[in-house]
């Protein structure tokens, strides 16, 4: 079976590429390009395969969704995607609405029967009529990770900031001084900008040089499966497998 996972950014793609190495036991298979995503990686656990990627930001996500729903339209019936996983922030309080209004949207352009209503962090089953009138079924699943305001990144350094005491005071820090340094907010005029500056602050104390292999190697050495917060965040993912 075939499943894709529609991300934000490049972030949240290498969070969850880790999350279901570590978690979910599936195996990475390859980086390749795709004409949905920007960057992606295939993942396959025995027989099924998961494509993970993102197309540079939150403004992106219906776009790709509508991609792959173009796709499963005109798709044999080995390549269609019978999973897809919309992973998004909640930027503020009308941010889930929203993006559930613009699946909407697209899902009645393609004449979709949504058989549950939309809800975040729940599984809902959609019927889609494809190009030679057969009926396909796909489960779509939107994950925001938190009830609060918040970003994948406010995951992590929140679990990095329970796991270790030392990185708690730096994770505040950084959190006081991206509240602080743009007082006029002329720069991080938006929220989702301040959650990841505060997230970049602490990478760049953390792991100052090699930036991007550090940070890999922190996502490599992360105690996946002891982290009862980040399970109870992402245990849907593990229905993929």
């Amino acid at each position: 079976m075939n499943s894709i996972i529609i991300c934000e950014g490049l972030t949240d793609c290498l969070f969850i590429q880790y999350y279901m190495r570590n978690v979910c036991h599936w195996s990475d298979k390859s980086q390749r390009k795709n004409k949905i995503f920007k960057w992606c990686r295939e993942l396959m656990n025995d027989s099924n395969s998961l494509l993970l990627g993102h197309n540079g930001g939150s403004s992106r996500l219906c776009e790709a969704f509508e991609s792959v729903m173009k796709s499963n339209y005109y798709a044999q019936d080995s390549e269609i995607y019978h999973n897809v996983v919309i992973m998004t922030d909640r930027d503020d309080d009308q941010s889930e609405r929203n993006i559930i209004n613009d699946l909407m949207f697209i899902m009645n352009q393609y004449k979709v029967i949504n058989i549950n209503e939309i809800k975040s962090n729940e599984w809902c089953i959609l019927e889609l009529s494809n190009n030679l009138g057969e009926i396909i079924k796909i489960k779509l699943l939107l994950v925001v990770p938190l009830d609060t305001h918040g970003a994948i990144e406010t995951v992590l350094l929140d679990s990095l900031s329970k796991n270790d005491e030392y990185d708690h005071h730096i994770v505040e820090k950084s959190k006081e001084f991206v509240r602080n340094v743009d007082y006029k907010n002329q720069y991080l005029k938006k929220r989702r900008h301040r959650v990841k500056a505060e997230f970049n602050v602490f990478f760049s104390i953390r792991v100052p040089e090699d930036y991007y292999t550090e940070r890999q190697k922190i996502f490599m050495n992360f105690p996946w499966k002891d982290n009862q917060y980040i399970q109870q965040v992402f245990q849907k993912l593990n229905d993929l497998s």
